[in-house]
C-alpha cells in the first residue's frame, strides 16, 4: 500500500504506510523524516479483512490492488477509451469523486474522465490507464454503474475479494441523519464497523449502500438501521471528529503518522493487527450471546411466532430491507474506545446531572441514577446453572435494578433529562448540540398522555436531532411487558443487589408470606388468631372490607424483635399484582419488614393511571383515606425522619431511606398532583420535605389537619370522614421560592389601603409645588433622567437630593462620574446654605461667600447624607459592581437613594452576540430588582444620542443613546430643558418635563417649570407657584 502520510485506505493514504508523511500517489517519497525504504507489498486476506503479521508479507504477497503477486507489478501499462453517456458522468464520478477514486484504488488503474473537448450532448470519454488486467475489471465495473439502477457504489465495493454488499433503504428526510454534518456521522459509522457505507440518493427511497467482510456489514447494517429509527449518533460523530484530529486512517488500518522509523512502523502494524483479531473475537462472542438470548427467549416466548419472526429478519437482511427492528448494542465497542467513549461519557454526565434542581423523580441529583442493563448486553446463564436452577433454592437471580423500565429510563440513555416526565410539552437541552454557543432549551420533548411515549425534535437549524421513545417498544423484551400497567414487572420478588456475577445479581432469596400461611382479615368467620386484629382495626373507624380489600391479613411468623412466633398483622405491598414485600405489625406495637425484599410504597397498584396520588406515614392511614372515598392513595415504608437532611438530594443510588420513589418511578414520573398527608409532627413535616424534594415541590400539596388530630387515621376517629375531605379539598400548595399569592401579602396590601396623606407608599414631595404635581418620590422605582448636554439634568436631581435629605432625613449613595469629588461637594454644599463657596463674578454676582462656619456646617451635613461611589483605579466602573456596593451601603448607611450618572461613563462589556438593546434590557432589570429589593429610589442619567440639525427643541426619552428600553423599563422618565432663546422667557427657566409616569398614585404626566439660581444652585418654583405656596401655608397657619 502506499508510502506517505495522510488518512484512509486510499491510494498514497498511508493506512499501513512505512515512514510517514505528507499523502501523495502510490510510490511517492517516503515521508518527511522516513530513511529511504524498498517499496513492499504486506498480504492482505480479503475474505477474513486481516492483515497478516508483519514477517510472514514477504511470501507470495498479492497486493491490495488486486493485480496478482508483487513481482508483477510491472506489467506493461496501456491507455483506452470507454464511452459514456453525458447524462451518466455523474455516476460514474459520485459525489465529491468517491466513485472514480474507488474505481482507481480498487482496480490499481488511473481513470479520468475527458469532458473538455466533447459538444453538448456527446458521450463523453473515460480513459483507463493500466495493464490489460486493470483495464478489463475498470471497463466491467463502469458498465455495471452505467446499466444498473442502483450500482454506482455497490459495483466498485463488490470487487473486493470476500466482500459482500447490502443495501439498506432509507427514506430522503433521513438521509441527512445518516450522513451526519460534514459526513462525520457516516465517517465514523465506518470507523466502528469496520465496513464501508456509500449513500445512493439517486433513487426513491435513497439507499444506503453497505459493503466489506460479512461480519462488518451485518454490524454497519443494524448501525444504519438504528439511526434511521432516531437512535443516537452522537459516539459515531465523536470517533469521526478523534480520527481527523488523529493520524488519519481507517479503523484498525491505521493512519499515516510522521517521520516515524521503520521499527516503530513494525510495531504499529502488529497492534494493528491485534486490535482487528480482537475485534474478530468480540463479534463472534457477541454473536454466541445473540444466540444463546435467542434459545433463552424461544423457551419462555411462542416458538412459532418467534422462529417467524427470525426467518423475517434474516430474509430483510439478505434483501437489504430497512424495515429491520433496532439493532442490538455493537459488542464491547467501550472496550474498543475506551478513552473515547469514556471521555465522552463523562462529558455528557457532567454536562446533565450537574444541573441544578433536579430531583430524584424529576431527572437526578448529581449523577446518572443507575439504569436496568439491556436486555441483549447481559450474559445468559450456562446450561447447566439454567437447568439446575429451583425457585425453592436460597438464592437466585434478579435484575441488577428493581422497578419497571420507566419513560425516564428510554430517555436518559439517548442522554435526554428533563424536570418533569408528566404528559405535555417541555422544552430541555439537546444532548447533540448543547442548544448551540447560547446554551438554549432548543429540544421540544411531547410526552403523550399515560406517560408511555415520548417524540422530540431539536429546533436548532444546524442540529435538527429527532427521535421517539417508546415503552412498548424497548429492544429485547416483549410490547407491553415490565410496564406500570399490567404485565409482569421483571423485577418482581427481587431485592437489593449484593453481589455480581457475570451481569447476574446473586441474591438472598427474601422470605416473602405464601397465600396459604396467611389468615385473611375481613366481613364474616375469622381464624381465632384473626379476630383481635380485626377489633382493633374496627376501633380505629376502619371497615373490614377495606381491610380485606387491601389485603390486610394474619400471620404467624417469628419476630425479630421479640425473639419468637407471634401472630402478626400483615401489611403486603404489592406491584402489577405481586407481592413484593410486606410488613409486619406485632402484638407489642413492633414494626418490621421481609429482610432483602423489595421497597415499593403500599398500595402502589390502586394508582394506575392516576393523575394525583396521596401520600401517607402509615398503612392505617390509607385505610383511613378510603374509608372517605379516596383509593388513590400510598403510604411509604419506612415511616419518617427525625429531621431534614442537609445539603442536596443524594444520588439515587444511594439515596437508600427513599428508595422506594426511585424503584415507584414509573408510575410517579408521569403524575401531576401530590397531595402530602404525613403527620403534623416534627417527623412527618421532615418526612413531606424530603418527599417534596424529590418528588418536585411544583407538584406537591400539603395538608393540614385539624386541631388535636396528628394524622389521617386521627381525624377520621375525631370528625368522619367528612372532615378528611375538608382537609383534603383545603390542601395548600407546597411553598416554592419566589411564587406567591396574594393571600401572603395581606399585611402589606392591607396598609397601603388605610395609609394616610403623607405615607411615603404615595411618594414623598420634592420641595416644588409644582413639581409634586405630576412626580413624587417613591422608594423603590427608577427613574430615567435626560436632557442635551448643559441642560443642568445632573444639577437638578442634586437639587431634588438636597431637598429630600432636608425635608425627609433622606440618606443617598453617588456615582457621580463626571463630577470630580470636591466639585461634587461643592454644588452639595451651595444648595444646603444657599451661599455661594467662592466669591466671585462668574456666578456669585457679587454675593457674599459662605463663611468657615458655614462651609464646616455644611459639610457635616454633607456627609451624614451622602456617600460615594467610585473606582479607585484607571478601570470604568460596571452596573453590578456599582449594585454590589450600594447594597452594602444599604446596610451600612441605610440609603434611600442611588445616583449613577452617566450610563455612557460605565463599563459595557457585552457577551459576544448580544446586542446593546439586549444588554441594556438586563441591565435596567437588574437596577428595577435592586430598587424593589431594597425599597431605594434610583435615579438613572442617560445622555441622548447626538441630535443632527438640534435647533434647540426639546428632545425626547426615545432620543437616549442606547436602546428604547430606556423609557420602555423605567417608572418614571424626565426631560430637563433649559430655555435658550430670550423671546421665550428667561433664560433661568427650565422645564422639568414629565415624559412617563408609570405610578398614577404619585403622579402625572406634565411639563412643570422651574427657575435656577445661579449663586446657589438651587432651583426655585417660579413666582407665581411661589406666591400660591405661601398662601396655603399662611391658610393653614
Amino acid at each position: 500500500s502506499g508510502v506517505g502520510g495522510g488518512g484512509g485506505v486510499g491510494v498514497g493514504g498511508g493506512g499501513d504506510a512505512v515512514g510517514g508523511g505528507g499523502g501523495g500517489a502510490r510510490g511517492s517519497a517516503a515521508g518527511a523524516n522516513a530513511a529511504p525504504l524498498k517499496v513492499e507489498f504486506r498480504k492482505f486476506d480479503a475474505s477474513q479483512q486481516t492483515f497478516v503479521p508483519p514477517g510472514e508479507a514477504q511470501n507470495n504477497s498479492t497486493n491490495r490492488f488486486g493485480t496478482g503477486p508483487s513481482d508483477n507489478v510491472y506489467e506493461e501499462t496501456r491507455t483506452v477509451k470507454l464511452d459514456c453517456p453525458q447524462s451518466l458522468v455523474g455516476k460514474i464520478i459520485g459525489k465529491g469523486g468517491e466513485t472514480i477514486k474507488g474505481l482507481a484504488s480498487t482496480t490499481g488503474a488511473k481513470v479520468i474522465i475527458d469532458q473538455m473537448s466533447m459538444a453538448d450532448g456527446e458521450p463523453r470519454k473515460i480513459v483507463i490507464t493500466g495493464t490489460n488486467t486493470q483495464i478489463e475489471k475498470v471497463s466491467k465495473m463502469c458498465e455495471d454503474i452505467m446499466n444498473g439502477p442502483h450500482g454506482t457504489v455497490s459495483a466498485v465495493q463488490a470487487a473486493q475479494p470476500g466482500a459482500i454488499v447490502v443495501n439498506v433503504e432509507c427514506p430522503k428526510e433521513c438521509v441527512g441523519r445518516v450522513i451526519g454534518r460534514g459526513g462525520e456521522t457516516i465517517k465514523g459509522i465506518q470507523l466502528a464497523t469496520g465496513a464501508r457505507a456509500q449513500i445512493d440518493q439517486t433513487c426513491t427511497p435513497c439507499l444506503v449502500i453497505i459493503s466489506g467482510d460479512p461480519q462488518y456489514v451485518n454490524v454497519c447494517q443494524q448501525v444504519v438501521v438504528e439511526i434511521i429509527n432516531g437512535g443516537s449518533v452522537a459516539q459515531f460523530n465523536d470517533l469521526a471528529r478523534q480520527q481527523m484530529m488523529g493520524g488519519g486512517g481507517m479503523m484498525m488500518m491505521g493512519g499515516g503518522g510522521g517521520g516515524q522509523s521503520q521499527q516503530q512502523q513494525q510495531l504499529y502494524q502488529q497492534q494493528q493487527y491485534a486490535m482487528q483479531q480482537a475485534m474478530i473475537a468480540q463479534q463472534q462472542q457477541y454473536y454466541q450471546q445473540q444466540q444463546q438470548q435467542q434459545q433463552m427467549f424461544h423457551q419462555t416466548a411462542h416458538p412459532s411466532q418467534q422462529q417467524q419472526q427470525q426467518q423475517q429478519f434474516q430474509q430483510r437482511n439478505v434483501n437489504g430491507n430497512n424495515n429491520v427492528p433496532p439493532r442490538p448494542p455493537v459488542p464491547n465497542q467501550q472496550q474498543q474506545y475506551s478513552g473515547i467513549n469514556n471521555n465522552n461519557n463523562q462529558r455528557a454526565e457532567n454536562r446533565i446531572y450537574r444541573q441544578q434542581g433536579q430531583t430524584i423523580v424529576n431527572g437526578g441529583a448529581s449523577s446518572r441514577p443507575p439504569m436496568p442493563p439491556p436486555p441483549t448486553q447481559s450474559v445468559a446463564p450456562s446450561s447447566s446453572s439454567s437447568s439446575s436452577y429451583n425457585e425453592d433454592e436460597e438464592d437466585y437471580s434478579a435484575p441488577q435494578n428493581t422497578g419497571p423500565t420507566a419513560l425516564r429510563d428510554i430517555l436518559l440513555e439517548k442522554r435526554i433529562v428533563m424536570q418533569s416526565y408528566t404528559p405535555g410539552q417541555h422544552r430541555e437541552m439537546c444532548p447533540q448540540c448543547n442548544g448551540g454557543s447560547g446554551g438554549e432549551r432548543s429540544l421540544a420533548v411531547r410526552i403523550e398522555p399515560g406517560g408511555r411515549q415520548a417524540v422530540y425534535v431539536c429546533h436548532r437549524a444546524t442540529c435538527e436531532w429527532s427521535g421517539a421513545a417508546d415503552l412498548d417498544f424497548v429492544p429485547g423484551k416483549a410490547k407491553g411487558s415490565s410496564s406500570a400497567q399490567g404485565g409482569k414487572s421483571s423485577s418482581s420478588n427481587t431485592a437489593t443487589n449484593t453481589n455480581t456475577n457475570n451481569q447476574r445479581t446473586i441474591l438472598k432469596k427474601p422470605n416473602l408470606p405464601k397465600p396459604e400461611d396467611l389468615k385473611r382479615v375481613g366481613p364474616g368467620a375469622l381464624d381465632e388468631s384473626a379476630k383481635p386484629w380485626a377489633e382493633m382495626i374496627e376501633e380505629r373507624g376502619i371497615s373490614l372490607e377495606v381491610a380485606e380489600r387491601n389485603g390486610v391479613a394474619v400471620q404467624s411468623v417469628f419476630s425479630p424483635i421479640e425473639g419468637k412466633h407471634v401472630d402478626a398483622l400483615v401489611f403486603p405491598y404489592v406491584r402489577d399484582g405481586q407481592i413484593v414485600n410486606a410488613k409486619y405489625r406485632g402484638p407489642n406495637k413492633s414494626f418490621w419488614q421481609v429482610k432483602g425484599a423489595e421497597k415499593v410504597l403500599y398500595g402502589l397498584d390502586d394508582c394506575i393511571d392516576c393523575e394525583e396520588i396521596i401520600i401517607v406515614e402509615g398503612e392505617f392511614d390509607k385505610l383511613a383515606f378510603e374509608e372517605a372515598g379516596y383509593t388513590n392513595v400510598v403510604s411509604v415504608p419506612d415511616g419518617a425522619p427525625g429531621k431534614v437532611k442537609e445539603g442536596d438530594v443524594p444520588n439515587p443510588e444511594d439515596d437508600k431511606k427513599y428508595e422506594y420513589l426511585w424503584n415507584c418511578r414509573a408510575q410517579l414520573d408521569t403524575v401531576k398532583r401530590f397531595v402530602i398527608a404525613t403527620d403534623s409532627d416534627g417527623p412527618g413535616k421532615a418526612l413531606a420535605e424530603e418527599l417534596a424534594r424529590r418528588l418536585g415541590k411544583e407538584r406537591c400539596f400539603t395538608v393540614n389537619w385539624p386541631e388535636g388530630c396528628k394524622d389521617a387515621n386521627e381525624t377520621l376517629q375525631s370528625g368522619g370522614v367528612e372532615l378528611i375531605r375538608d382537609s383534603i379539598s383545603s390542601a395548600e400548595g407546597f411553598p416554592l421560592r419566589g411564587l406567591f399569592k396574594f393571600a401572603d401579602f395581606s399585611g402589606d396590601i392591607e396598609q397601603y389601603f388605610n395609609m394616610d396623606a403623607g405615607s411615603e407608599l404615595r411618594g414623598v414631595s420634592t420641595g416644588w409645588r409644582s413639581v409634586d404635581k405630576h412626580y413624587r418620590v417613591v422608594p423603590g422605582e427608577l427613574t430615567v433622567v435626560t436632557g442635551v448636554p448643559n441642560s443642568g439634568k445632573s444639577e437638578w436631581v442634586d437639587a431634588l437630593m438636597s431637598n429630600l435629605a432636608v425635608q425627609h432625613g433622606w440618606t443617598f449613595a453617588l456615582c457621580s462620574l463626571e463630577n470630580k469629588v470636591h466639585e461634587h461637594a461643592r454644588k452639595l454644599v451651595e444648595k444646603y446654605v444657599g451661599e455661594p463657596w467662592f466669591d466671585t463674578t462668574t456666578y456669585a454676582k457679587g454675593a457674599q461667600r459662605m463663611n468657615p462656619q458655614t462651609m464646616k456646617r455644611g459639610m457635616r451635613w454633607l456627609n451624614d447624607h451622602f456617600v460615594l461611589i467610585r473606582h479607585e483605579d484607571d478601570e470604568l466602573p460596571s452596573v453590578d459592581w456599582i449594585l454590589g456596593l450600594a447594597r452594602a451601603a444599604v446596610l451600612r448607611h441605610g440609603i434611600r437613594g442611588l445616583l449613577i450618572d452617566p450610563y455612557n461613563e460605565l463599563d459595557h462589556k457585552r457577551p459576544t452576540g448580544q446586542t446593546e438593546t439586549e444588554y441594556v434590557s438586563q441591565m435596567l432589570t437588574r437596577i428595577k430588582r435592586f430598587a424593589q429589593h431594597y425599597d431605594v429610589h434610583v435615579w438613572f442619567v442617560a445622555h441622548p444620542r447626538q441630535l443632527h440639525n438640534w435647533k434647540g427643541e426639546m428632545p425626547g426619552l426615545y432620543d437616549i443613546s442606547g436602546s428604547a428600553h430606556f423609557i420602555n423599563k423605567c417608572d418614571n422618565g424626565i426631560v430637563i430643558h433649559r430655555n435658550r432663546d430670550e423671546k421665550m422667557g428667561s433664560l433661568r427657566e427650565v422645564t422639568v418635563n414629565l415624559a412617563k409616569v408609570r405610578n398614577k398614585v404619585a403622579g402625572s404626566i406634565g411639563d412643570p417649570k422651574l427657575e435656577y439660581n445661579v449663586r446657589n444652585g438651587r432651583y426655585e418654583d417660579l413666582p407665581e407657584d411661589a406666591a400660591q405656596n405661601t398662601n396655603n401655608n399662611a391658610n393653614k397657619q
